[in-house]
């Protein structure tokens, strides 16, 4: 009997101490919620800290941190189960142990930039009409409000690119409106271009306005340092969200779709007009590359051009045309290829209110050489139309026998944005009425 009631007060005891380790307020489950709670209130504070940060960025020129980003790094910290960042889809407050975390301090919910572009994609909205009222939508030609700095100014310096004045552009006179490119490749981002173009800001050139406001160029001085030039104006822009650059061949290519080295030579014009094709070897004895030309002071020898009676001592030249130019949306001449563009927004975006002939075109930061039979073509890119057919490609500044060409355009910045950018940064906005191009420039034919 003895034993009996030893082993029910063993029983008993045994009970207890189950009770005490795992009961709802057990040592186990006490240890468990202290943990969480410890959990929660490291992620709390990660968040506020965060959220205190963006605040300070705001008045640093520093670099904020998006919701998503935030939330991205706690998880890979472990401070987010998975089931809770699948929460945090739907909402913006959750609950880590006993501890409530808000996240609308972030920002909102799939907030970002990229995140709204993703979506339009995944829904099938292109917004090529300009009807789409999903305020979580972002589509390429969409507006959006990147403020512009307040200051800031560049210079291209005398002979830099070719021409004998100096040529001046100011944040201050160029507050641009902003519209959606599409992804940046280096930053993953959304790419922003500005709706018209910059004006210069000095009249020098000359003794009259005529090239005003364009950036003008001459001969292989705008091959050689054309692309850094357009790129420092186009740097202006840059602010804590992103970085400014200008417009190149590439971001035109990827809205056309001519993004292949088998597409530029389909629609490449130059072959049709005489030329050699995207890709094809050329060689020539007694020429010049821009370089050269600059290096031996060549500016003002007699060339074939002048009609001279001597020709360029130059040197061997050779190598592969990377240059090309091709139309859109209409015959360059008839029976050319064309390429189609069938959003109308992004068309717009890239072409409207250009006109070659009435000296709308603008300039594209890239290089290319494209050739003839007897001679290689140097020069920047440029963008437009002429005679309302709108066209892209290699421009023809420098010509390997010696010959130097002038010409004026526009410059068009790019802001290619951080991937974190939110919408609460840089928010959707309604369609602006640009200005019109017509500021009175050179024209292609003069």
């Amino acid at each position: 009997m003895a034993l009996v009631v030893t082993i029910i007060v063993l029983l008993i005891l045994a009970g207890i101490s189950i009770a005490t380790l795992t009961g709802n307020n057990g040592i186990i489950n006490q240890a468990n919620r202290a943990k969480e709670n410890t959990r929660g209130g490291q992620v709390k504070e990660y968040v506020d800290l965060a959220a205190m940060e963006n605040r300070m960025a705001a008045y640093s020129d520093g670099t904020k941190k998006s919701r998503s980003q935030v939330i991205q790094e706690l998880q890979e910290k472990g401070d987010l189960k998975p089931d809770e960042v699948k929460e945090l889809e739907e909402t913006n407050v959750i609950k880590v142990g006993d501890i409530e975390v808000d996240f609308s301090v972030l920002g909102s919910i799939g907030g970002t930039l990229v995140d709204m572009y993703n979506q339009a994609i995944e829904d099938g909205c292109t917004n090529a009409d300009g009807l789409c009222t999903n305020e979580n939508h972002l589509h390429i030609g969409d507006y959006v409000d990147y403020q512009n700095p307040t200051t800031g100014e560049y210079t291209v310096n005398v002979d830099v690119l070719g021409i004998d004045y100096a040529q001046t552009y100011k944040v201050s006179q160029n507050q641009l409106n902003w519209r959606v490119m599409g992804i940046d490749e280096e930053t993953r981002g959304i790419k922003l271009i500005a709706g018209s173009p910059m004006k210069k800001s000095n009249t020098a050139g000359n003794g009259t306005d005529e090239y005003v406001p364009y950036l003008v160029m001459y001969g292989a001085a705008s091959y050689v340092n054309s692309e850094q030039e357009l790129t420092n104006i186009g740097n202006l822009y840059t602010t804590s969200l992103g970085k400014g650059r200008s417009v190149t061949q590439k971001d035109i290519d990827e809205l056309t779709g001519v993004t292949t080295p088998e597409l530029i030579q389909k629609y490449n014009l130059d072959p049709i007009m005489g030329g050699k094709n995207y890709g094809e070897s050329y060689s020539f004895e007694g020429h010049w590359t821009p370089e050269m030309w600059l290096a031996k002071n060549q500016k003002n020898i007699t060339t074939y051009a002048s009609g001279g009676g001597n020709t360029p001592s130059g040197e061997t030249i050779s190598g592969t045309v990377n240059g090309y130019i091709y139309s859109v949306n209409g015959e360059y001449e008839e029976g050319a290829p064309y390429v189609t563009m069938t959003n109308t927004r992004a068309y717009d975006m890239l072409f409207d209110n250009t006109e070659a002939y009435e000296g709308k075109n603008y300039w594209l930061a890239s290089l290319g050489v494209f050739a003839y039979d007897d001679t290689a073509i140097f020069g920047p890119g440029l963008a437009g139309s002429a005679g309302g057919v709108a066209r892209t490609g290699t421009s023809d500044m420098f010509l390997s026998y010696g010959d130097e060409n002038e010409h004026a355009a526009a410059v068009r910045p790019v802001v290619a944005l951080n991937s974190n950018v939110s919408k609460d940064d840089v928010p959707k906005i309604k369609d602006k009425t640009e200005e019109s191009w017509n500021y009175g420039g050179p024209s292609e034919e003069s």
